[in-house]
């Protein structure tokens, strides 16, 4: 096995495992009423899970999943231990290559290019997570409702009156 398949290969299987996890309490958080709702109405349990439950559940996942690739972006580092040549194995090289007077240079290098992605994940994650809580928090205009209505609906208002 090449160094790329053996770290691709172990990077998956172990956050594979962890995002399962994620999906599963995600879901498992949600009101039981939900999915009873969805199947009520007609749906089958793929349509309930895929059109119901999962686009609610995403909303409540995503700073743990974005997270997680943060944790992903780190854990390639790991990659020299076998051999990869990945970025710290590359800044080791051009150490050796170019001598000690550099390191400092190139470890500062190394660790704006980490920083550069770990803050730009970190932003969208930010960015998700607010357009998530903006689409949750939408309110339902009971007076624009009312006028939609067809002619000589009976509604209920709040007073326990009766508006036609």
């Amino acid at each position: 096995m090449q160094p790329m398949e053996a770290v691709v290969f172990g990077l998956v299987v172990y956050n594979m495992a962890i995002i399962a996890e994620i999906l599963r309490a995600g879901l498992a958080a949600l009101p039981k009423g939900q999915a009873e709702a969805a199947l009520a109405v007609g749906m089958t349990r793929w349509q309930t899970l895929l059109s119901v439950e999962l686009p609610q559940a995403v909303r409540t996942m995503t700073p743990s999943l974005i997270a997680q690739l943060v944790v992903l972006l780190k854990d390639s580092s790991l990659g020299f231990i076998i051999g990869y040549p990945e970025l710290l194995k590359s800044i080791q090289n051009n150490t050796q290559y170019f001598g000690q007077q550099y390191a400092v240079a190139l470890f500062a290098v190394g660790a704006a290019v980490y920083l550069a992605l770990n803050i730009s994940l970190s932003q969208l994650a930010i960015r998700i997570q607010r357009r998530g809580s903006k689409r949750s928090a939408g309110t339902i205009d009971t007076k624009g409702a009312a006028a939609e209505l067809p002619a000589g609906a009976v509604v209920l208002d709040p007073g326990g009156g009766r508006n036609v």
